[in-house]
């Protein structure tokens, strides 16, 4: 599927949800193959939704990404949750960021 492809997608989410009353969007790696611009644009939506008060469930490689904007995180390694809680202490714990999120200077 093409960018232009997953904003439609997108669109067609939130107008749905306009029928419906959500409680909660799940996204299975909402910004893969997207240039940044496109990145963007999906993050701001679903920044809204959260404004909306609607619970969003994220399942993204770019965990950096992902837990800028999260309350909790979950950290999996071959299947199983290696690491969880607070998505700030994830993203600063160095041993955290160092084996599963990259070194903070890539």
């Amino acid at each position: 599927m093409n960018e232009t492809g997953r904003l439609w997608d997108m669109e067609m989410t939130q107008s749905c949800r306009e029928d419906i009353e959500a409680i909660l969007a799940l996204y299975d790696e909402p910004t893969a193959t997207l240039s940044p611009l496109y990145q963007q644009q999906i993050i701001e939506r679903i920044d809204n939704l959260r404004k909306e008060g609607i619970t969003v469930l994220i399942v993204e490689q770019n965990a950096r990404l992902s837990l800028a904007r999260s309350d909790r995180g979950y950290i999996f390694a071959n299947g199983k949750v290696v690491h969880t809680g607070d998505a700030d202490f994830i993203l600063n714990e160095p041993e955290i960021g160092e084996y599963f999120l990259g070194s903070h200077d890539d």
